[in-house]
């Protein structure tokens, strides 16, 4: 027990001795569990204090122990355990940890405890920052979670997907249910990411702010708080920057500034490594842009996101406005067409509609953003919209009554009306014209 909390408080060289003794302790009373999250606690703090495991460390050999484990708690905490510490280092490592920790939670009927949610939370996570959107929808659909302290912060990043692709009216519905019930000012913060996202995808920059500002001046400091007051700052930032560039005054701004001017002194103090990573690259890019954006800092925050495709995109965008500004068209060009490419992709139809009006105004001539019959079906498939839905779908586009929808489809219009809701339902639209809006957003229509 002392060498799990040592490890929890961040202590992790005082953590080592005592883990490995319980370990053998435990080992030789037979007491498997314990034994096991011993093992685990010494294995996680030496890979914390190296940074990287080494060859054949022992992880598989953990892996199999907690599938064994007739204690399923533990053997949960050990398999979210290393998940989590994969993937801070390598998503795809820890997308596929996470994904078997949660298909261990499920198969043991655990997917609604503590240590199950932290696994679906872990899994979400990796899919949403690898690109692994449509995975994301399809768990998201197929085995949807209940809104509660727990799920607080699963359901905020599955509302990221949706708010990347357009589908802002369930988003802002998920945000809201999981606004009610978060816990504790971290979980508020987590939601709070979101939120800023959300608003600014709205064209609401202003609104953006000041949620941001709301949830950092809840959230403690604390070094264990410290990388997600740094993305929250980060997003708060960008958000600042898109009020400042079409002329929208933001109160206290100044407050913002000030805990990104905080939080990159105090970048040196400490060891830990997500110091020198995204948030600050990303909190220090979206600053300069209040004054004259910097292309080397984007360059920065580009090289440091080469597992994260969307979030990589989004920086290529910045970087090639930041060229643009500074009249190098040439060194832009290639930026936005490979954001564009990215985000095209992916369905981030969001960020997609910015790189466009970007390379309309520089004149640069991108690939053409037409969604092809496959994109459709694709985007058909993540709405669970039938084929039938979709062909009314498009009728509603062109601007049809439900009789002229009954007409071409040879079906009465009380059936053309009764398909009509079925799309305002799963678009969460409350009018035909706000359906066919988010249609067009989420490439569902031709």
């Amino acid at each position: 027990a002392l060498a799990r909390v040592r490890y929890l408080a961040g202590q992790f060289a005082e953590a080592i001795e005592p883990a490995g003794r319980a370990a053998a302790e435990a080992t030789r009373l037979g007491l498997d569990a314990v034994a096991l999250t011993a093992r685990a606690t010494a294995l996680l703090a030496q890979r914390e204090l190296r940074g990287e495991p080494a060859d054949g460390e022992g992880e598989a050999e953990l892996i199999e122990q907690a599938r064994a484990c007739r204690d399923i708690d533990t053997a949960l905490w050990v398999l979210t355990r290393l998940a989590e510490w994969s993937f801070r280092r390598d998503l795809a490592e820890g997308a596929r940890l996470a994904g078997d920790a949660y298909e261990y939670a499920s198969r043991n009927g655990a997917r609604s405890s503590v240590h199950g949610v932290w696994a679906r939370e872990t899994l979400t996570l990796c899919r949403l920052l690898g690109g692994d959107w449509d995975a994301v929808e399809s768990l998201a659909r197929t085995d949807p979670l209940p809104v509660n302290d727990l799920t607080a912060g699963a359901v905020s990043l599955e509302a990221q997907v949706l708010i990347h692709r357009g589908a802002l009216a369930p988003a802002r519905h998920l945000l809201r249910l999981a606004e009610q019930v978060a816990p504790d000012a971290l979980s508020r913060a987590f939601v709070g990411i979101a939120w800023v996202g959300l608003l600014a995808a709205d064209d609401d920059p202003a609104g953006a702010v000041r949620i941001g500002i709301e949830r950092l001046a809840q959230l403690p400091r604390t070094p264990a708080h410290e990388p997600i007051e740094a993305s929250l700052v980060a997003r708060t930032l960008g958000a600042l920057a898109d009020a400042h560039e079409v002329g929208v005054p933001v109160a206290d701004a100044d407050r913002v500034l000030a805990d990104a001017d905080r939080l990159v002194a105090d970048a040196g103090r400490a060891a830990s490594s997500w110091r020198t990573s995204s948030p600050l690259s990303l909190l220090a890019a979206h600053r300069s842009r209040l004054t004259r954006s910097d292309p080397d800092l984007w360059r920065l925050a580009v090289s440091q996101r080469a597992e994260r495709p969307f979030d990589q995109a989004v920086c290529r965008l910045f970087l090639a406005q930041a060229l643009l500004e500074g009249g190098d068209l040439a060194a832009a060009t290639p930026e936005l067409h490979e954001a564009h490419a990215t985000l095209r992709r992916l369905g981030a139809t969001v960020m997609l509609e910015r790189v466009e009006r970007i390379a309309g105004r520089a004149r640069i001539r991108l690939a053409s953003s037409a969604s092809t019959p496959a994109d459709t079906r694709a985007a058909a498939e993540r709405w669970a919209l039938t084929e039938r839905e979709s062909q009314v779908l498009e009728l509603m586009a062109a601007g049809c009554t439900n009789r002229q929808i009954g007409d071409a489809l040879f079906i009465s219009a009380r059936t053309a009306g009764v398909h009509v809701s079925n799309i305002l339902a799963k678009l969460a639209a409350g009018t035909r014209g706000e359906a066919v809006a988010i249609a067009r957003r989420a490439g569902l229509l031709a």
